[in-house]
């Protein structure tokens, strides 16, 4: 059994991939919008687990957090690149792309109210 396979009997996420979530308020509506994606790279003990971060822009790894298995409970996880790079274009880049927009548009209507049309 090679190291790979070993570590992942160990432990099911040890490899996967995953995207995390949060909510923001614009105005009075709460949107949820992706957070962060990243990899879990092993276990530390039986709750926390190590993961690399990994940049939105380049897509390579910005850092190396250490997080409990409980603060994982809302993440999704994925086999493989692959499969979280077509789950993020399906369905959850829409949800961030609307945050922004709305993030956008309060803005420039607060801009407005404060400095008058100009």
């Amino acid at each position: 059994m090679s190291a790979p396979e070993k570590t992942r009997r160990q432990n099911p996420l040890v490899n996967h991939f995953f995207l995390t979530f949060a909510t923001g308020k614009v105005g009075s509506t709460e949107y949820r919008f992706t957070e962060y994606q990243g990899q879990v790279i092993g276990m530390i003990g039986t709750d926390r687990c190590l993961v690399a971060v990994y940049d939105w822009i380049c897509g390579l790894e910005s850092v190396r957090k250490i997080v409990s298995v409980e603060q994982m409970a809302d993440w999704r996880f994925y086999e493989d690149l692959e499969d979280l790079n077509a789950a993020y274009e399906q369905v959850f880049r829409h949800w961030s792309e609307a945050y922004v927009k709305a993030q956008m548009a309060h803005e420039r209507a607060e801009r407005v109210r404060v400095g008058g049309a100009r």
